[in-house]
């Protein structure tokens, strides 16, 4: 995500490249990507790569030593 981000308006073509290398040339169960299909797998591809993550940056606070849940689901649950 870093480098697409870094790299600007090139960010687009490595995405491309990547793309095309990894899935257009290659077969897929045999079956390849129409143009189409590679066409929005790439803005796909682009969009969630260059924009700033969310949900994932808040895992490491979760998951850290001695977190401690806001309202536990322990005492919701019923036996």
């Amino acid at each position: 995500g870093t480098v697409v981000r870094r790299a600007g308006p090139l960010g687009r073509r490595i995405i491309r490249i990547h793309n095309r290398h990894r899935f257009v040339r290659r077969k897929i169960k045999a079956k390849t990507f129409s143009p189409k299909e590679a066409a929005l797998w790439e803005s796909y591809l682009y969009h969630i790569t260059a924009l700033p993550g969310s949900g994932e940056h808040s895992l490491k606070h979760i998951l850290s030593f001695g977190a401690v849940a806001f309202a536990p689901l322990s005492s919701r649950l019923v036996d």
